[in-house]
């Protein structure tokens, strides 16, 4: 029994997580917006950590801007909540530098009641955690059910 208890806890534990993020981009589509500069748009790249230590790289977009929201200045890096994840090929990341050069003025969205959280985009988060999570967990839910049945 607790492996289908674990089974359907993983499940919908996957399922309230991206249903709190997509929430989460709902509600940033909706922020007022400023004006904004990119004050640096570089990428960065880490070593992968690989148990075949076949030297992956992972590149990451380091984009930062300013923007004012009622007379008082704010920094940020956050390019969007979701959909900005670390790439193995350059050419991804460095699209997303390219769309954000140092210098340009770009419309920021800001959080009303907290104006220093902030995002350039709006993305709507990926269903495939939730749907391999879900997968795994029907596995442990199928041996469980098994197990208790045999």
């Amino acid at each position: 029994m607790g492996m289908i208890a674990l089974a359907l806890i993983i499940i919908a534990g996957a399922w309230v997580y991206y249903r709190l993020a997509l929430g989460r981009s709902e509600t940033a589509a909706r922020w007022p917006t400023v004006a904004g500069t990119i004050t640096a748009s570089r990428y960065q790249e880490s070593p992968a950590d690989s148990a075949d230590g076949d030297g992956h790289v992972h590149y990451f977009a380091n984009v930062a801007y300013r923007y004012v929201v009622g007379g008082k200045t704010f920094n940020c890096e956050r390019i969007a909540f979701h959909g900005i994840d670390p790439h193995t090929r350059l050419l991804e990341v460095q699209t997303i530098v390219d769309r954000y050069p140092t210098g340009a003025v770009v419309r920021v969205r800001y959080n009303p009641d907290d104006p220093g959280e902030a995002v350039l985009e709006v993305r709507r988060p990926s269903r495939m955690t939730p749907l391999i999570l879900t997968a795994a967990g029907l596995v442990l839910l199928v041996a469980g059910v098994w197990m208790t049945i045999r």
